[in-house]
C-alpha cells in the first residue's frame, strides 16, 4: 500500500565504471565493486539512513533528517578517496574482497575511484519497496549532474541544514534532464580524511578469512547501531559472549572492518589462558598504537615494525613526532610507562609515574588508560575489540569497568585530546559464556555492567540453516542444488550451526575428495551418508591433524604446550635443534618447513613478527594439548621453562606459568620463586588482583612442596591465606619465606580491595611472632588498615593485640616505623571508650613525629592525630594541625597526603562556620580528585558536595550526589557507605517532608549500627518526625538515664546532642533539656556539620530554652543561629529557625510577638514553597497566629 511522507534521497554513482572493468578485468573489478559499496553502505549505517535499491553502480538511500543525509555524502565521498589511496596496498575490506580475485597487476593500474552525489528533499511516496516523486527525480538527475568527487544538493537542502556545521557553495540555477523548471543548486564542500594518523587493520583481525562472513545480519545491525551511538561521543560497549568457535571475534573484526572503512582507528588485544598476563589486551592494544603512530619506520598503511625492533638510535622517533605521540597517549601519559615500558625511550622527557599509594597509583594508571582512549579516539573514532575476556586476569577486568566509569573532569575537550573533540569509542568484548559460572571474576563484572544502560550483551548462537546455507554458498561460490541443499541440512544437523565446526566439517570433505568441480560448480557423485561427516569437532580437527606429515604433528604439539601463542626459538630449543638465520636446510629447515605444513593448513597462523606463531583456534590449541600424556607435559613445562629462561629471563609470568605446570614433578623451587618474582611485577604494575595469585599459588606450592624455596630477593616497593598447616615443625627459613609470602598478599589483598587481607596480615604477623621477627610483625601490623579507622562504631580487638605486640617489640627509641605504628594503633582506637588513652597515645606519637624531623612521618602522623582528638573544644586545634598538614602536603607533593590534608581543614572551617574557607578547600580536594582517581577519594568528595548542596538547599543536586557518593561507596567497598548515605538521604528527605519513606531504613539503623555512636539519638529523632513519640521517648530516657555518658565524645558527640535536643522540644522532655544545654552551650557559634548537616548549635539551644520557658535565653539563641543561617547562606535552616522562633514568640506571646510571628512564618513559608522544603512548609500551615 502507497504512502506519502517526507524523505531526504541521496543517489551515488561510480563514474566510469566501464573503463574501470574494461582495464581490472571481470573479477577484480567485481572485488572492487565489493568493497566500494561495503564502505558506502557502512556510511549509511554510521548516518542513519535506509537502503532503497542499488542502480548498479551506485544506491539509492533515503534519510528522514536531511542532517544525516548531508553527513552521509561526506562520509561515502571521504571513504571512496581513501579507498583510492589504498587501493595500491590493499587493507581493510579492499583487502577481505581482494584476497578472492586474481586481480594481478590489474590493481596497480587501477585508475582513481571516483564518485558523484545527488542530494534533494520533499515530499514521495513509498511502494512496493520504492520510492517516487519530484525530490526522488531531483536527486538522481544531481547526480548524473555532478563530476566525480562532487556533492550537489538541491538548496533546500542547504536552507535545512544551516547550523548543523556543513559547507556549502551556492551553482546557481541548474537545467535537468526530465524536468520542466531549473533547480536552484549548491555544492557540499568535503576534504580528504587525513592520512598521516590513520593505523592500518590490526593483522590478526584480517586473518583466517578462507570462508564468507554469514548468517550474522541482525547481530550486525545491532552492533552497527551501536558504533553510530559511539560516533555521537555515547562511548557503548557489546559484550558478545557464546561457546567455542561461534563466532564471537569473526563478528567483532566484522564490525571493525567496516569501521575502520569508515576512518576509524581499530586496536585489539586479546586474553592468554595460561599467562593470564595482568592488563594483557590493553598492553597490546596499547603497543600498536604507539607502533603505528610513529610513523618515520611506516610506508602506506603496512603495519609498524615492532617496538623492540626500534632500537636504534636512527630509528627512535624525531622530535615533533614524539610530541605529536605525547598528545595522542592524553592527559597522563607517563603513567602508561607501567604497561608499556618502552614508551620511556620513545618520548624524551616523559613524566614519571606517580609515586603515592597502591590505590592511588593504580587508579591514576587507570585514569590514564581511559585518558588515552579519549584522547586518542577525538581525532577519529576508536574501535577496541577485547578479545577472549574469559581468560582475563581480574585487574583486566576492574581497568575495563573504570574506562566506562571514566568521566573527563569538566565538559568540553578532552584533556590531550587533539582538536577538542569528544571521545568517541567503542569497545567490543568477546567471552565465551560456557566458561563461566557465578564464582568466575567476568561473571561478576558481567553483573556489574547490566546496570550501565552502554553496555549491550550479544549472544551468540549457531546459524540456522539459512545461515548455513549462506555459509556454504559463499565457500562454493554458486547457488546450490538438490544436492547441495542435503548437504546443509546434514552439516546443520552434525554442527548444530556452530561456524568453526562447518568451516572444519567443509576443509574436511575438500580434502577428502569427494566434492570436485566441473563447470565451475562443485559437485559430487557421492551421496551426502557417504561423505562421512565426522562426529564432534575433535574427531575433525583429529582427521585434519592426521594428513599433516609425522614431524608436523610432533612439532605442533610440543607447540601446543608452549601456549596458543609460541615462537620458533623455545620450539627449537625442545627440539634440540639451532635456530639460525639459514632457512629451508637440514633440521633447521625441516622446523621451519613443519609449521609451514600446518601454516598451509590453516591450523597455524602467522603473527607478523618473525618467527611468532598463533594456533588457528583455541579448539585446536586444546585438541592438540589434551593429546599430550600428563607425565609428558609436566617434563616439557619445565623444558620450556629452561628455555624461555635462557632466551627471555624477565617474562616472570611465562616463567610463573610453566614451573608451576612443572611443580607436580618435584620441582617446586622454581615454582615458588617464579610465582612470586610474578606476584611482585604485578603489583609493580598496579595488577594487585593478579599478584593475589600469584602469591597464594606461590603459598600453595610451599605447602604441597614443605621445602624451603629460592630466596625471595628484594622487597617490592610497595606490598584468605594461611600458613602451612605444619609450620610448627617447618625449617626455620621456610617459615621466613612463608611469612614474608602472607605478608605480601596481604597487602595485595588490600591494595586489591579484597577484604581477607585482613585475616591473611593477622596470619603473617602471628607467624612472625612465633618467629621473633620483629621487622616482619611489624611490617603486617602497619599494613593491616585502610588508612583510618576499620569500621564504623566499633574496635578490632585481633589488630589492637597485634599493633600492641609489635609495639613492645620493637626498639623504644624514636623511629619513623614505631610512629606509624602509634598512628595505626590511635586509628584503630577511634572509637574506644577511653578517650583520654587515645588522646595520650595522639600525643605520644605526634611528639615523636616532630622530633624525627621527617616530614612524610609527621604528614602520617598528623592524619591519625586530627581524627583521634576530633571534638568540639578541639576545633581550633584541628584548623591549626589542617593548615600544617597542608603545608606538608604541599612540600612532600604527595597528591594523596595533599588530598587527606586539605579534607582535614575543609571539615573544621565548616564547624567553624567558615563556609568561604571551606568552599575553597573543597574546590582544592575537587581538583585534587581529578588528579587521584581514588575511589575511597571519590567517594569522600560525593559526600562533602552533598552536605554542601544539602547547606545551599539544593535537593536535587544533593539526591544526585548522595546517590552517586553512595554508589561509589559500594563498589569500592566502604564498611560504612551505607551508613553515611542512610544519614545523607535522612537529611534530604526531612528537608524535603518526606521522612516516612525511610521507615524501613530507620528501623534497621539500631540494629546495624549498634556501635555507633550516636545513632541511637538520630533514630529517636526521626521517630519524632514520624509520630512515634514512645519509641522517641524510649531511646532518649536510655541515653539520658546517665547523662548521655555513653555517647563517645568525638566526632559524632555533637551531631547526637543536637539530635537529643530535637527530641526534647518535640516531648518536652525538661530534666534532659537541661543536661542537653549545659553540654551544648559552650560550642553555640559552632556549625553541626559532619557528614550530615544540623544548622548551628545556636538553633538547639534556643529550642532547649524554648522547652526550659526560658524564653529571653531563646530569643538570643535564635537570634544567633538566625544571624548564622543568613550569613552562610543555608535557607532551610533559615526557615527552620524562623519556625522554631516564631513557635516561641506565640508561647511568650508578649507585646508584638504574635505580629512579629506571623512575619517570621510568612517568611519561613515563602522560602520553604521556593526550594520545596515540604517538611517546614507543613509545620508553618500547622502553626495558627
Amino acid at each position: 500500500m502507497a504512502r506519502t511522507e517526507t524523505l531526504t534521497l541521496l543517489f551515488t554513482d561510480l563514474v566510469s565504471s566501464t573503463e574501470l572493468a574494461d582495464r581490472l578485468g571481470h573479477d577484480a573489478y567485481e572485488a572492487l565493486r565489493g568493497a566500494h559499496f561495503e564502505v558506502l553502505r557502512s556510511a549509511v549505517a554510521t548516518h542513519r539512513g535506509a537502503e532503497v535499491k542499488s542502480t548498479g553502480d551506485g544506491l539509492m538511500v533515503c534519510f528522514t533528517s536531511v542532517g544525516d543525509a548531508v553527513g552521509c555524502a561526506v562520509t561515502m565521498q571521504q571513504a571512496v578517496e581513501k579507498q583510492t589511496r589504498q587501493v595500491r596496498r590493499p587493507t581493510g575490506p579492499i583487502q577481505s574482497h581482494l584476497s578472492h580475485a586474481s586481480v594481478g597487476a590489474g590493481v596497480a593500474a587501477c585508475p582513481p575511484l571516483r564518485m558523484r552525489i545527488g542530494i534533494s528533499v520533499g515530499e514521495v511516496t513509498r511502494e512496493s519497496n520504492d520510492i517516487y516523486g519530484l525530490s526522488a527525480v531531483e536527486a538522481a538527475r544531481l547526480c548524473a549532474a555532478a563530476q566525480g568527487g562532487q556533492i550537489l544538493a538541491a538548496e533546500v537542502v542547504r536552507v535545512l541544514s544551516r547550523g548543523l556545521g556543513h559547507m556549502f557553495t551556492g551553482v546557481g540555477e541548474l537545467i535537468l534532464k526530465g524536468l520542466n523548471a531549473p533547480v536552484a543548486a549548491c555544492e557540499v564542500g568535503w576534504e580528504p580524511l587525513a592520512d598521516e594518523t590513520a593505523i592500518p587493520m590490526p593483522p590478526v583481525l584480517l586473518a583466517g578469512r578462507q570462508f564468507a562472513f554469514a548468517g550474522r545480519q541482525p547481530e550486525l545491525d545491532a552492533l552497527a547501531e551501536l558504533w553510530r551511538q559511539a560516533q555521537d561521543g555515547a562511548r557503548p560497549v557489546a559484550l558478545i559472549g557464546g561457546e567455542p568457535g561461534i563466532g564471537k571475534t569473526r563478528l567483532a573484526a566484522e564490525t571493525a572492518t567496516t569501521a575502520h572503512a569508515a576512518g576509524a582507528t581499530v586496536l585489539y588485544g586479546r586474553c592468554d589462558d595460561e599467562l593470564g598476563v595482568p592488563f594483557q589486551p590493553f598492553v597490546e592494544a596499547l603497543r600498536y598504537f604507539v607502533e603505528n603512530s610513529v610513523s618515520d619506520s611506516r610506508e602506506g598503511d603496512a603495519p609498524a615494525e615492532p617496538l623492540l625492533a626500534r632500537g636504534t638510535p636512527q630509528q627512535e622517533p624525531r622530535p615533533p613526532e614524539a610530541t605529536r605521540l605525547r598528545e595522542r597517549l592524553g592527559r597522563y601519559p607517563g603513567e602508561l610507562v607501567r604497561l608499556l615500558p618502552e614508551l620511556a625511550d620513545l618520548i624524551p622527557a616523559l613524566p614519571p609515574p606517580l609515586q603515592s599509594d597502591a590505590e592511588t597509583e593504580r587508579y591514576r594508571m587507570f585514569d590514564a588508560v581511559a585518558a588515552w582512549l579519549a584522547a586518542a579516539s577525538s581525532e577519529r573514532p576508536l574501535v577496541l575489540i577485547l578479545d577472549d575476556l574469559h581468560w582475563a586476569a581480574k585487574p583486566t577486568l576492574l581497568l575495563l569497568r573504570h574506562i566506562l566509569r571514566f568521566q573527563p573532569s569538566t565538559p568540553g575537550p578532552q584533556p590531550g585530546s587533539a582538536g577538542g573533540s569528544p571521545a568517541r569509542f567503542f569497545i567490543l568484548a568477546t567471552y565465551r559464556d560456557t566458561e563461566l559460572d557465578r564464582t568466575h571474576p567476568l561473571s561478576e563484572t558481567l553483573a556489574d555492567l547490566r546496570k550501565d544502560s552502554t553496555v549491550q550483551r550479544v549472544a551468540l548462537r549457531g546459524l540456522d540453516l539459512a545461515g548455513v546455507e549462506a555459509f556454504i554458498v559463499g565457500a562454493a561460490g554458486h547457488e546450490l542444488d538438490n544436492r547441495g541443499h542435503a548437504l546443509v541440512r546434514a552439516v546443520h544437523g552434525e554442527t548444530e550451526g556452530n561456524p568453526f565446526f562447518v568451516g572444519e566439517v567443509l576443509r574436511h570433505l575438500a580434502e577428502s575428495g569427494a566434492p570436485v568441480q566441473r563447470d565451475g560448480r562443485w559437485v559430487s557423485d557421492q551421496s551426502v551418508g557417504q561423505f562421512g561427516i565426522p562426529e564432534g569437532v575433535k574427531e575433525v580437527i583429529g582427521r585434519r591433524l592426521s594428513r599433516l606429515s609425522a614431524a608436523a604433528n610432533q612439532v605442533l604439539s610440543m607447540a601446543a604446550v608452549i601456549g596458543r601463542d609460541f615462537d620458533l626459538g623455545v620450539l627449537a630449543s625442545l627440539l634440540s635443534l639451532p635456530l639460525g638465520e639459514g632457512r629451508g636446510e637440514g633440521n633447521d629447515g625441516a622446523l621451519v618447513d613443519a609449521i609451514d605444513e600446518a601454516v598451509r593448513a590453516r591450523l597455524v597462523n602467522e603473527t607478523g613478527v618473525v618467527d611468532a606463531y598463533r594456533f588457528a583456534h583455541a579448539l585446536v590449541h586444546e585438541t592438540l594439548y589434551a593429546e599430550v600424556s600428563a607425565s609428558k607435559r609436566v617434563r616439557l613445562h619445565r623444558r620450556i621453562a629452561d628455555a624461555i629462561k635462557v632466551r627471555r629471563p624477565d617474562d616472570v609470568t611465562a616463567l610463573a606459568h610453566h614451573y608451576q605446570q612443572a611443580a607436580v614433578g618435584g620441582d617446586i623451587d622454581k615454582a615458588v620463586e617464579y610465582s612470586t618474582r610474578a606476584g611482585d611485577q604485578a603489583r609493580t604494575r598496579l595488577a594487585y588482583d593478579q599478584a593475589v595469585v600469584y602469591y597464594r599459588r606461590a603459598l600453595e606450592l610451599f605447602a604441597e612442596g614443605e621445602a624451603p624455596a629460592e630466596p625471595l630477593g628484594e622487597q617490592p616497593a610497595r606490598r584468605e591465606a594461611r600458613p602451612p598447616k605444619n609450620a610448627d615443625s617447618s625449617p626455620p627459613d621456610h617459615d621466613e619465606q612463608c611469612c614474608e609470602l602472607l605478608i605480601r598478599l596481604g597487602e595485595a589483598q588490600r591494595d586489591a580491595g579484597d577484604a581477607c587481607f585482613r585475616q591473611t596480615l593477622l596470619d603473617a604477623a602471628r607467624l612472625a611472632q612465633r618467629l621473633g621477627d620483629t621487622d616482619r610483625l611489624a611490617r603486617a601490623a602497619v599494613a593491616n588498615t585502610r588508612g583510618w579507622y576499620s569500621g564504623g562504631g566499633g574496635v578490632d580487638g585481633d589488630r589492637v593485640a597485634v599493633l600492641n605486640a609489635a609495639l613492645g617489640a620493637v626498639e623504644a627509641g624514636d623511629t619513623p616505623l614505631r610512629a606509624h605504628l602509634l598512628a595505626t594503633l590511635v586509628s584503630e582506637l577511634q572509637f574506644a571508650p577511653d578517650r583520654n588513652r587515645l588522646r595520650s597515645l595522639a600525643d605520644e606519637a605526634l611528639a615523636m613525629a616532630r622530633r624525627l624531623g621527617d616530614p612524610r612521618t609527621l604528614a602520617g602522623v598528623l592524619n591519625a592525630y586530627i581524627n583521634a582528638i576530633h571534638a568540639p573544644d578541639t576545633l581550633a586545634e584541628r584548623l591549626a594541625a589542617g593548615a600544617e598538614r597542608v603545608a606538608l602536603a604541599e612540600q612532600l607533593g604527595d597528591l594523596r597526603e595533599r588530598y587527606s590534608a586539605h579534607f582535614h581543614l575543609m571539615s573544621a572551617s565548616r564547624e567553624a562556620g567558615d563556609i568561604a574557607g571551606s568552599d575553597r578547600q573543597l574546590a582544592i580536594l575537587a581538583e585534587l580528585n581529578d588528579e587521584l582517581g581514588l575511589p575511597v577519594r571519590r567517594w569522600s568528595l560525593k559526600q562533602d558536595q552533598a552536605t554542601r548542596a544539602l547547606l545551599d538547599g539544593r535537593a536535587a543536586d544533593a539526591e544526585r550526589l548522595i546517590a552517586e557518593g553512595f554508589e561509589i561507596g559500594q563498589a569500592s567497598g566502604q564498611p560504612d557507605a551505607l551508613l553515611i548515605y542512610s544519614a545523607q538521604v535522612s537529611d534530604l528527605r526531612r528537608m524535603q517532608g518526606r521522612l516516612d519513606e525511610l521507615e524501613p531504613l530507620i528501623e534497621h539503623a539500631l540494629t546495624d549500627y549498634p556501635g555507633v555512636s550516636g545513632v541511637r539519638a538520630t533514630v529517636a529523632a526521626l521517630y519524632c518526625e514520624l509520630d512515634r513519640d514512645e519509641d522517641a521517648r524510649r531511646l532518649l530516657d536510655s541515653d539520658a538515664a546517665n547523662g548521655f555518658a555513653e555517647l563517645v565524645y568525638g566526632p559524632g558527640w555533637i551531631a547526637a546532642m543536637i539530635d537529643y535536643a530535637r527530641v526534647c522540644a518535640h516531648l518536652g522532655a525538661r530534666d534532659a533539656a537541661v543536661v542537653l544545654y549545659e553540654r551544648l552551650a559552650p560550642w553555640h557559634s559552632q556549625l553541626g556539620i559532619h557528614g550530615v548537616v544540623n544548622g548551628s548549635v545556636a538553633l538547639y539551644l534556643g529550642l532547649l530554652s524554648r522547652t526550659l520557658e526560658r524564653y529571653d535565653d531563646a530569643e538570643a539563641h535564635f537570634a544567633e543561629a538566625h544571624a548564622m543561617h543568613e550569613r552562610i547562606g543555608a535557607p532551610y535552616w533559615l526557615a527552620v529557625t524562623r519556625v522554631e522562633r516564631a513557635k516561641m514568640l506565640l508561647r511568650r506571646d508578649g507585646p508584638g510577638d504574635r505580629d512579629r510571628a506571623r512575619t517570621m512564618l510568612d517568611q519561613a513559608l515563602a522560602t520553604a514553597r521556593e526550594y520545596g522544603f515540604g517538611g517546614v512548609e507543613r509545620q508553618a500551615e500547622k502553626i495558627d497566629c
